[in-house]
């Protein structure tokens, strides 16, 4: 062991704590650190987070919205068209076609073709999709 080597032990020197006020040399003396004069140099004087440099606040600004909301015009269906349908299956959940969650339904429409018999289950669909899914004798069955 050699001198070069020795140490404090981690945690054993203290550092003290800032003392303002005590003179130009200390660093942080005459202001304390707080700069020239000024709002935010006094006592409680810092703005607020939503001070917008005496411009109405945009909370203020926005209308005032009461009420509640219709959920269910808020919910909207996922669609999916025939293109995407997987070829060679017989049965085709249009949920697995989709990102599904609880309380969406799934809309089949009729852009694309399909070239063999399918039985589809969906929430709902379209008019050309449901012609083009029975033209093959295949089936649209509605899930609830």
């Amino acid at each position: 062991m050699a001198i070069k080597n020795l140490a404090y032990k981690f945690g054993s020197i203290k550092k003290s704590k800032p003392r303002f006020g005590r003179g130009i040399g200390s660093r942080l003396g005459v202001t304390c650190g707080k700069g020239p004069e000024g709002q935010t140099k006094r006592a409680g004087g810092s703005v607020g987070n939503v001070f917008q440099g005496g411009q109405t606040v945009l909370v203020k600004r926005l209308p005032l919205l009461r009420g509640t909301r219709n959920v269910k015009k808020s919910i909207k269906n996922l669609l999916v068209n025939l293109s995407s349908f997987p070829i060679g299956v017989a049965e085709v959940d249009a949920r697995s076609l989709v990102k599904f969650s609880p309380g969406k339904k799934v809309k089949v429409l009729g852009n694309g073709e399909i070239s063999s018999k399918i039985k589809v289950f969906a929430h709902e669909f379209s008019k050309t999709a449901k012609e083009k899914i029975e033209k093959l004798g295949g089936e649209a069955v509605v899930i609830e």
